[in-house]
């Protein structure tokens, strides 16, 4: 496949071939160290950011937004 036909295309329509070549990784190795640590400076750790809990006084405050609660008080 001509490499730029590989970048004109989607990554699910190219090959496994054509990826591994495209993002220079080696099918039975890996990356090297130092390649995996030029990445992860460049785009980030592979992780997906928890979101943050409610605190127990925000929770606790929302409970008497109710206009029914305020009245049942």
């Amino acid at each position: 496949m001509d490499e730029r036909k590989a970048h004109n295309q989607l990554w699910y329509q190219q090959t496994p071939e054509s990826l591994l070549i495209a993002f220079d990784v080696d099918s039975e190795l890996g990356l090297p160290d130092h390649e995996v640590d030029r990445r992860r400076q460049q785009y980030g750790d592979n992780a997906i950011e928890q979101p943050r809990g409610r605190s127990f006084i925000l929770i606790f405050a929302q409970q008497f937004q109710s206009l029914l609660i305020l009245i049942l008080m």
